[in-house]
């Protein structure tokens, strides 16, 4: 019996031990792949944690913001407030002063509006002279116009040059030519003032004949004149005055022309003698006056 049973041990170790050389390869599989799966496992784990630690920052930094800011409104509100605490508030005194000046001064500027309307553009004077009056010469010109105090001043004046006399082209003088000067006087500022002004050829003709700058330097004001017509018809030339309402009248303009550019006429007396009417249109507003001088020619 004992026999029989050391028989059997031996029989079950020996397909035990085949057993276990059988199965070596699927255990080392089998413990390979546990290893693999483990390492997988704890590199799973540690991304977690760390996209976990990242989020709580994102989160932490947005609170932190959000923390800040009313802080930074309470500043914001500190600044907007200071002009406050600075404005000083006037007297009842100062603001009744300042009051009776402000309807003083608009009640100037009623009494000057009021007579600048109820203008009279009739009281104007025109005159016209020449240096030469020769048949055929080229003298020297000047226009002058004048309104009395009391009027208001022309928005816009037209010179009309009668049949006869005869411009040269813009073309044949240089650009940037001196070809006259002149004077404007206005009351301004309350007194008198007189502002004097150079007369410049430009060749930029546009399609006219004659093209004027009227440059009232240092003043940043230039006026640009356009010459058109003929010698059979006439030539008219029209200056559009600054709109300025702090300008006065009685207001003088004078416009001075030479005859000779040079060696170039500028302008020519008629061929014929006699006595030659030189026009001006005075508008302000819908109201449009004419005047005329004469100029004898001999």
């Amino acid at each position: 019996m004992f026999e029989k049973d050391q028989y059997l041990k031996r029989k079950i170790h020996k397909y035990r031990r085949r057993y276990l050389i059988n199965r070596k390869p699927q255990l080392l599989f089998i413990l390979i792949s546990i290893f693999i799966i483990g390492v997988l496992l704890f590199r799973f784990q540690a991304l977690r944690n760390k996209n976990k630690q990242s989020e709580v920052r994102k989160i932490q930094s947005a609170v932190t913001q959000i923390s800040q800011k009313p802080t930074d409104q309470q500043t914001n509100n500190q600044f907007s407030e200071k002009p406050a605490a600075v404005t000083v508030t006037p007297t009842s005194a100062v603001q009744k002063d300042q009051a009776s000046n402000d309807n003083s001064q608009e009640k100037i500027d009623k009494e000057d509006q009021k007579n600048q309307e109820n203008n009279d553009l009739s009281a104007a004077d025109f005159a016209a002279q020449v240096s030469t009056g020769t048949a055929g010469g080229h003298g020297n010109l000047t226009l002058t116009v004048h309104q009395p105090v009391g009027t208001k001043i022309a928005d816009f004046i037209i010179y009309k040059s009668p049949a006869g006399w005869d411009w040269t082209s813009g073309s044949t003088i240089a650009n940037g030519t001196q070809i006259g000067n002149g004077t404007s006087t206005v009351v301004f500022g309350g007194g008198e003032t007189t502002f004097p002004f150079v007369i410049f050829n430009d060749q930029n003709l546009q399609g006219h004949k004659l093209h004027l700058k009227l440059d009232f330097s240092p003043q940043s004001i230039i006026i640009d004149v356009f010459v058109d017509g003929d010698i059979s018809a006439g030539h008219n030339f029209g200056i559009d005055l600054p709109k300025l309402t702090s300008i006065l009248t009685p207001f003088t303009l004078t416009i001075n022309l030479s005859g000779v550019i040079g060696e170039v006429p500028l302008l020519t007396n008629p061929a014929t003698a006699g006595d030659y009417s030189w026009g001006v249109e005075l508008h302000s507003g819908q109201k449009v006056i004419d005047k005329t001088a004469a100029v004898n020619i001999h």
